[in-house]
């Protein structure tokens, strides 16, 4: 027996289709590896929101001493005396609530001003000012009574103080 002859046939090329391309492909649900980046996008959210959460609740007694400060910096043109001493009060509450209190309850004069200083990250204070706010903490007897530009930078000297400083205890 004879093996069959294979012939061309070219009406065979006629009944071939054209290829038929894939769908697009759909964008839902997507594939497994992205449940994990979102799993882990929204932990690194939730970390970073309690973190802010938390630093806003640990500043909050800065908000409360910069309200008072521009209380007390309305009020002073009245009684400088009185408005400075409150100031030096403030700043020393301030650094009760945000240092150990072994360390800042003792300070005074000199000691006061260069906790103040070393504490503080926008430098140390103008010489003036670093006097009159060690000599007003305890009712600042014989400091005399500044000009108005030497009160006004006595009180951003504090302000800067309040905002920048390095606090080392969680405040209560």
């Amino acid at each position: 027996m004879a093996a069959p002859e294979l012939a061309f046939d070219p009406t065979s090329l006629a009944q071939l289709h054209e290829i038929v391309a894939p769908g697009p492909v759909p964008a839902w649900p997507p594939a497994p590896g992205w449940y994990a980046v979102a799993a882990i996008v929204v932990l690194v959210a939730a970390w970073l929101g309690l973190r802010a959460w938390r630093r806003y609740r640990a500043n909050r007694y800065r908000r409360v001493a910069l309200h008072e400060l521009a209380r007390l910096e309305a009020g002073a043109e009245g009684d400088t005396r009185r408005a400075l001493v409150a100031l030096a009060a403030l700043l020393k509450r301030v650094a009760l609530a945000s240092h150990p209190r072994a360390r800042v309850a003792s300070l005074s004069g000199a000691a006061w001003a260069d906790f103040l200083d070393e504490t503080g990250r926008g430098g140390p204070l103008e010489p003036e000012a670093r006097a009159r706010l060690g000599a007003l903490l305890h009712g600042g007897a014989g400091v005399a009574p500044p000009d108005s530009a030497e009160l006004a930078r006595t009180f951003r000297a504090a302000e800067r103080w309040i905002r920048r400083h390095r606090a080392l205890a969680e405040p209560t």
